[in-house]
């Protein structure tokens, strides 16, 4: 469910054989490019994704993602003797891949961001009912049903549109390569753990303590974002839906910022991180990689810096456009000038 700057690298492999050493990066929408060393011959090729590499980047993500759960969880509840947090993240990745298969051979990415937001409901009730007699407290079952209420709107919103438009741009060229098809669904895997480590932890938490003044800006900060997310998602699909596919939208939310469903995302993930904060300690802090990761990949990533460049090749010839783009904030909500 990846809402998704030019050559900016999101995952970096290395991959060694007996002949060569290959540098493999992925970068935006779906790129992927590699540096060969053979016999001390350099030379960089792009779309280079064979079955080995595109396996070792997805096992690269998996480890990754559970290296980081495994840390960050370490202190959580258990499932067979296993932190929570992991045995979460594992079931995060079996499902992505699980889905690839019947996705890989129709070449069709419609039920990806569905399955995304259905991974994150599945995951949430999972802690849930693997902490005994719901030992998370109040405040774990708020962070539960915030992540819930989140997914399924979201998940809903993306899958429908999909329906509607027929297909997802991201993924022209990327569902034509099983290989490459393959670690998109990889990166799911790694965009959900990343997103939803904060939660878990404060699901698993084994000393719950009473909500406090953090809880509630934490919850305030989620309803704003929450509501901004989904007010603009809605205006632009009316917008879209009213015959204006050629124009750009500058109404409403937003003519206060060019993308302020991606600040409401935001705002939200920031929201339930506050909450979790409450009850980290030691190696949970590592759960506030959370809105980190999502800023991070919404603002640098597969979010506005794609739309961006679409953007400016389509309407940059316009002058209301470039005014438009000229007195609306990139991303932080601001009154119109």
């Amino acid at each position: 469910m990846l809402r998704g700057q030019q050559g900016l690298t999101v995952l970096v492999v290395f991959y060694v054989t007996d002949s060569q050493i290959s540098v493999i990066w992925v970068g935006r929408q779906g790129r992927f490019g590699c540096l060969l060393v053979d016999a001390g011959r350099f030379e960089i090729q792009y779309g280079c994704m064979t079955w080995s590499k595109g396996l070792a980047i997805s096992v690269f993500a998996a480890l990754v993602a559970c290296g980081l759960a495994s840390v960050a969880g370490s202190a959580s509840s258990e499932v067979l003797g296993i932190p929570m947090p992991l045995v979460c993240t594992l079931v995060i990745f079996a499902m992505q891949w699980l889905a690839f298969v019947p996705a890989s051979l129709a070449r069709t990415e419609h039920f990806y961001d569905l399955w995304g937001a259905v991974t994150y409901v599945v995951c949430v009730a999972m802690a849930l009912f693997t902490t005994p007699l719901f030992g998370t407290g109040v405040r774990g079952l708020l962070v539960g049903a915030l992540v819930v209420i989140w997914a399924l709107r979201l998940g809903a919103f993306l899958f429908l549109r999909v329906l509607a438009t027929g297909g997802d741009g991201r993924f022209d060229k990327i569902k034509t390569s099983a290989p490459r098809f393959l670690v998109a669904w990889s990166l799911q895997g790694l965009w959900i753990s990343a997103t939803l480590l904060a939660a878990l932890i404060c699901i698993g938490e084994r000393e719950p303590s009473a909500l406090g003044l953090v809880d509630a800006l934490g919850t305030l900060f989620w309803v704003i974002g929450f509501a901004i997310e989904s007010i603009s998602d809605e205006q632009k699909r009316r917008f879209r839906k009213s015959g204006s596919r050629d124009g750009f939208i500058s109404t409403g939310l937003w003519a206060w910022s060019r993308h302020p469903n991606y600040f409401g995302e935001i705002l939200l993930w920031t929201g339930l991180a506050m909450i979790a904060s409450t009850s980290m300690t030691g190696w949970e802090w590592l759960g506030l990689i959370s809105p980190l990761f999502v800023f991070a990949l919404l603002r640098y990533g597969s979010g506005i810096p794609i739309l961006e460049e679409r953007a400016d090749q389509r309407f940059g010839h316009l002058p209301a456009y470039l005014e438009y783009r000229g007195k609306t904030p990139l991303l932080m909500l601001l009154p119109p000038q």
